[in-house]
């Protein structure tokens, strides 16, 4: 296996295919923006000027990428699941309005988030109202109920997601099953949705349909292992939102857990409870994990979950498409940090 440190080719290798997935999608990517603007319409200005400026930031359109790539390996012309995968964006862009009240987060994508610009009151009801549109699209618009059922599913999981991570609230006895139970409800059901969306929409079922759902929840707990692991090292940048935004809201994620089993962690410890009392110690916390291998352990972990969801792809038609999303993959833990 390729040690990033070491083989800087390998990463370099996955953003080129990165890149030529972003030719290989662009149709697919540019109907699907219609889409979401499609979806996101509202009758009232002051509605439609909240949720411009919400969804107007853009993103990686990740979760719609892993739609549309379903559904081409397959040999879907993916304009015909266009809707789909701005569902999918649409589900993300209203728990993100949710979340960045819950954690009173100052920046989305760069800049100042929703709630910043037009406060709690409206930034929640334009998460409700983003929620209710997909779901009345997908009810009027795809009329398939196995779609609408995983679109409400999940979402149904990932509000549960968002209990457990605030039960877990400023405790520092999270184990890594704990951790593993709240991304893959609050995070990775939704990558997985993305997929099995896709599948089905392809056609897919059986050993197929579990394919696309084994990869999008391994591949979805991977990235959101990486996205934990940015946030503590203070690459906010990289994230679009605040350095420690997780660590200062009271969240307990995989570097942390590692850290506390590791020498350091009396150390690690007492620098996570002074942030809580609101210390500035996040530089100190940063080596002290460093120092510990707690980064490095979790990034070897999103890579073991990546190579799981590779692995369920031995089952889906070869192709640009499945190399696409092996690639994808790969990028979810290779991302710097």
């Amino acid at each position: 296996m390729a040690n990033l440190e070491n083989d800087g080719f390998f990463a370099e290798e996955v953003r080129r295919t990165m890149g030529e997935s972003d030719l290989f999608l662009a149709d697919g990517l540019a109907a699907t923006e219609e889409k979401i603007a499609e979806i996101l319409g509202a009758d009232l200005p002051f509605i439609t000027e909240v949720l411009r400026y919400a969804a107007g930031s853009g993103g990686k359109r990740f979760r719609p990428r892993l739609t549309l790539l379903s559904a081409a390996t397959a040999g879907i012309d993916q304009k015909r699941v266009a809707g789909l995968a701005a569902c999918m964006e649409g589900i993300h862009l209203a728990t993100l309005l949710h979340d960045d009240v819950i954690d009173e987060a100052p920046l989305r994508r760069g800049r100042p988030a929703t709630h910043r610009r037009f406060g709690n009151h409206l930034s929640i009801l334009g998460g409700d109202y983003i929620l209710t549109r997909v779901f009345q699209y997908l009810a009027k618009e795809v009329r398939n109920w196995e779609i609408l059922n995983v679109a409400v599913a999940t979402t149904n999981r990932m509000v549960a997601g968002e209990f457990l991570e605030m039960w877990r609230q400023e405790r520092l006895d999270v184990a890594e099953d704990d951790y593993v139970k709240m991304i893959t409800l609050k995070s990775a059901k939704l990558l997985e949705a993305s997929c099995q969306v896709g599948a089905i929409a392809a056609g897919y079922d059986g050993c197929e349909y579990g394919a696309f759902t084994d990869y999008g929840l391994n591949t979805g707990i991977s990235f959101q292992i990486t996205d934990d692991c940015l946030d503590l090292a203070g690459e906010g940048e990289v994230l679009g939102k605040e350095g420690f935004a997780d660590i200062r809201s009271g969240k307990i994620t995989l570097p942390v857990i590692y850290g506390l089993t590791s020498p350091r962690g009396r150390e690690i410890g007492a620098a996570v409870q002074a942030i809580w009392e609101g210390e500035s110690v996040e530089h100190e916390l940063v080596r002290a994990l460093k120092e510990g291998g707690a980064f490095e352990k979790s990034r070897a972990t999103a890579r073991a979950y990546a190579e799981k969801g590779k692995d369920a792809l031995t089952s889906v038609p070869p192709g640009e498409a499945r190399d696409f999303l092996a690639a994808i993959a790969d990028w979810t833990w290779c991302r710097k940090y």
